[in-house]
């Protein structure tokens, strides 16, 4: 399970590190997606349905039983300030049924971090985060990640040793968000 921070309570008075504008926005994308209300936090997603906390043990365990689309082999490093990564992306079953926009694309995710708010709901609590994404790359048209494999490249996370990071390579239909498949390997 990814942790997609968004920025949208930052008027809370504590601005959440790992809140991003863009993770905003993809949840939006989200819920215009799906149909749904309005924007709930924390707002959880398997497939390309709104999972409810208590129910995401079984939605786990159904999309593990689901037959794999394609098969992604995945490779990331850290060289220098930059984490580099690469994703080879081959056919595993009936991937005719990726709908329209499908693509790839990765995140560079941090396993785990403590963050202790100073203002807001948790002020004076101590919160461990689990799978940060801390940035995504460009998205890869399927055709193209099938042809040419999809490369990323993050710059190195300040305050992050490679032991804390991983990538992961998402492979999602473009209009329902719909994820297909995921893989993804520890930075080394």
């Amino acid at each position: 399970m990814l942790s997609w921070h968004v920025d949208y309570w930052d008027y809370l008075g504590w601005k959440d590190p790992f809140g991003s504008k863009a993770h905003t926005e993809r949840q939006k994308r989200y819920v215009k997606a799906l149909g749904l209300r309005g924007l709930v936090t924390p707002q959880l997603f398997a497939g390309n349905a709104p999972v409810a906390a208590r129910a995401l043990k079984e939605a786990v365990e159904k999309g593990a039983e689901a037959p794999a689309l394609f098969a992604l082999e995945v490779q990331a490093k850290l060289e220098e300030t930059a984490v580099r990564a690469s994703a080879k992306l081959t056919r595993a079953g009936d991937a005719a049924t990726a709908g329209k926009g499908a693509g790839v694309f990765a995140l560079l995710v941090r396993r785990s971090a403590t963050t202790a708010p100073d203002a807001g709901e948790n002020r004076g609590a101590t919160l461990v985060e689990h799978f940060v994404v801390l940035a995504a790359g460009a998205v890869t048209p399927l055709e193209q990640a099938l042809e040419k494999g999809v490369q990323a490249e993050f710059p190195g996370p300040a305050g992050a040793a490679a032991a804390d990071l991983l990538v992961a390579f998402l492979v999602e239909e473009g209009e329902s968000m719909k994820t297909l498949e995921c893989a993804w390997a520890p930075v080394r």
